[in-house]
């Protein structure tokens, strides 16, 4: 089964950090946290292991997105991608993945979100940011709360079982290696950074030399900020209208034995 298989630990946003919902995660040393637009909020990681995969134990960079996942598992299954219809917005990263090739990919659209004015949108190595959540609350840079606790990295001894299903040994100074790798580092948050960006106005960050965007570059590129624009113009014209509904107090769960359930 192993050599027909492909696992993927994988997240969905940033982590809760700051105490957002009393809980306290931490994507220092990234800006932000869950539901931002800010790279601690929409720079995800993920763990993918196959042997289908033509390259194994590396550190993969290459720009990707959530929408990505469907037509790559299913080429990596053996589909077709067109099957799956045209104007799909993912793109096949199999390949990619595989191989130290380019990135198809070169936007992101990260949100448009009409109902609490704001947006952003990723293209190349520029990123653009308009408006905040919760008045700027979580826009800032969390430290760890116990950032003294490193976990020792679990190494795999050669000629154990999990040895033979990986096919060489995992050692401790390999796993270093690839935490080193995929390590953000940006320095000391600097004394103006949170001054920045004016939320009344758009932002724009190099997010691959500045993935902490501590920089806000927008006066210096205004003609990006400008080709940016034009392409959050040109999603919302595409975008049909938000559904949502405001809170039904009779959803609350110490109505229903404590637990979510269907209401209506």
């Amino acid at each position: 089964m192993l050599d027909n298989s492909i696992i993927v630990f994988t997240t969905d946003n940033g982590g809760a950090a700051g105490g957002f919902n009393n809980n306290a995660a931490s994507n220092w040393p990234l800006k932000g946290t869950k539901d931002t637009l800010w790279e601690g909020g929409v720079r995800g990681s993920a763990f993918v292991w196959s042997r289908l995969l033509r390259r194994s134990s590396v550190i993969s960079t290459q720009l990707m997105s959530i929408e990505d996942w469907l037509p790559t598992l299913y080429s990596a299954a053996g589909g077709n991608v067109s099957d799956l219809g045209p104007g799909i917005d993912g793109i096949d990263m199999w390949d990619v993945l595989g191989s130290d090739s380019p990135s198809p990919r070169t936007e992101v659209l990260h949100n448009i979100d009409d109902v609490r004015n704001v947006s952003a949108i990723r293209v190349g190595n520029y990123k653009l940011v308009l408006g905040r959540t919760y008045g700027g609350r979580f826009d800032g840079w969390f430290e760890p709360l116990r950032k003294e606790i490193v976990r020792r990295p679990f190494g795999i001894s050669e000629g154990s079982v999990l040895d033979s299903v990986l096919g060489g040994p995992l050692t401790e100074d390999r796993v270093n290696e690839l935490r080193r790798a995929a390590l953000v580092e940006c320095g000391p948050v600097p004394a103006n950074a949170s001054k920045s960006c004016n939320p009344a106005f758009p932002c724009l960050y190099d997010v691959l030399s500045d993935p902490c965007e501590f920089h806000n570059v927008a006066s210096d590129h205004k003609d990006v900020v400008a080709q940016l624009l034009d392409r959050l113009r040109f999603y919302r014209s595409t975008a049909v209208p938000p559904r949502n509904r405001p809170p039904d107090p009779d959803s609350n769960p110490t109505k229903h034995g404590y637990a979510w359930v269907w209401w209506e």
